[in-house]
């Protein structure tokens, strides 16, 4: 299944300026996701990184990838948001940055599920372009019960 922006905002609670995909290109459940972050020098955190030699922060490479996981984690019957919880990134594990990422790159993000038990699920993930590695990693992810944070 593929997703456009419209589709993506409505399976996740991201918004401008800090939604990092733009387009899913394939999803299946929460097992496996390719989506699409096209880089672009309008982006706000290439002010101060740096403005002679713009280079995209690895945390958000990362946080690019975590936002694959819950776009494809909303397909996922199990992984519904209840009314007292949200996704939460709870561990990140055995990240590699390849090479940097300046505007105008394309990115290819993709992401596997490859251990799930009970509400705690592990991802790998890789993020590409034009067929080169950029960072590579693992994701855990799990739901936080709204009254743990704001109690």
């Amino acid at each position: 299944m593929k997703l456009n922006i419209v589709e993506i905002m409505n399976a996740t609670k991201h918004r401008y300026p800090f939604l990092l995909v733009d387009k899913v290109l394939e999803v299946e459940s929460s097992q496996y996701c390719k989506a699409v972050k096209n880089v672009t020098m309008n982006e706000m955190h290439f002010m101060g990184h740096f403005p002679e030699c713009p280079i995209m922060p690895g945390v958000l490479l990362i946080e690019t990838a975590a936002q694959t996981v819950a776009i494809a984690s909303s397909f996922d019957e199990q992984e519904q948001e209840k009314d007292n919880e949200i996704p939460a990134l709870l561990k990140v594990d055995e990240v590699k940055f390849y090479s940097p990422v300046i505007p105008g790159d394309v990115l290819i993000i993709e992401v596997e599920n490859i251990r799930k038990h009970k509400f705690i699920s592990l991802y790998k993930f890789k993020i590409t372009c034009e067929g080169k590695m950029v960072c590579s990693g693992q994701l855990t992810f799990g739901r936080v019960s709204k009254d743990k944070i704001y109690n």
